[in-house]
């Protein structure tokens, strides 16, 4: 979750019970000069946080001129870590094609870590 305002929690009880001050925690909100280069990847139907998350945060980084790298993968569950079946939890979860950005995350960061040196 990025911003609690864009999709999780599903609901404004569950979000009254987590907090009284969602934007605290609206990462979105909060980016400036000070961050990081970022690799971003999510998967376009993730039913537990919406893709709109992602979108939200690589947008604050590309006002604030933050280098970062966003996918979004058409399909997969939501926690599909490597999205291998070293690490898939449910058949669903091994996905070959968005298992990509383990690679996409190194060639990326390789790359802008030597820009920044």
């Amino acid at each position: 979750m990025i911003n609690p305002a864009l999709g999780f929690p599903t609901d404004a009880e569950t979000l009254a019970a987590w907090t009284s001050t969602p934007d605290k925690f609206a990462a979105d909100q909060h980016v400036s000069a000070a961050n990081p280069p970022t690799f971003i990847w999510v998967t376009g139907d993730d039913p537990l946080v919406p893709a709109k998350n992602s979108l939200a945060y690589a947008k604050a980084l590309a006002e604030n001129n933050i280098p970062y790298e966003l996918h979004v993968f058409h399909h997969g569950p939501h926690g599909i870590a490597l999205a291998n079946h070293l690490t898939a939890w449910k058949r669903d979860a091994d996905q070959p094609h968005v298992a990509h950005w383990l690679k996409l995350a190194e060639e990326w960061l390789n790359e802008t870590l030597t820009q920044t040196e």
